[in-house]
């Protein structure tokens, strides 16, 4: 009989046993939520939208880069070199300091306004290869990975 029991009890420890690596297992999973996006840091980003509209030819491609050396910020307007810092605060929120040369170009359109919204950016958002990059929660400006 003691026996019995005892191989009754060392059944139900092995069945707990068991259930606690499982159940344990289960909550150890991370899930894998966007992992297919690009990251924000040490990537070219080109600018293809302005608010809704599509950004047209600028004597320079107009891009920015989030660099992880002293979160510097490099780009180009579309005529001028862009430069400056970055400062990453809570999840998705961002604050740009930025600046650039002063050359003259035939057409400053798409560098004035790109340089403008850029300076009421307070948040980004990535979908994939996209970057938005936006003022109160709505996307100003529009990125794709290069």
């Amino acid at each position: 009989m003691f026996e019995f029991k005892k191989k009754k009890d060392m059944k139900k420890q092995v069945l707990f046993l068991f259930s606690f690596v499982i159940v344990l297992s289960l909550f150890s999973c991370k899930s894998v939520t966007n992992s297919s996006n690009k990251p924000l840091q040490n990537q070219h980003w080109t600018l293809v939208q302005i608010e809704n509209n599509q950004v047209i030819e600028a004597e320079s491609e107009p891009y920015i880069e989030f660099l992880t050396e002293e979160n510097r910020v490099a780009g180009n307007f579309g005529c001028n070199q862009m430069l400056g810092s970055y400062e990453l605060k809570s999840e998705n929120s961002i604050r740009l300091e930025l600046g650039g040369t002063r050359r003259m170009c035939a057409d400053m359109a798409v560098e004035d306004l790109f340089s403008a919204k850029l300076n009421s950016v307070d948040q980004y958002k990535i979908e994939g290869d996209t970057l938005y990059l936006m003022t109160k929660g709505s996307p100003i400006l529009k990125f794709v990975a290069k």
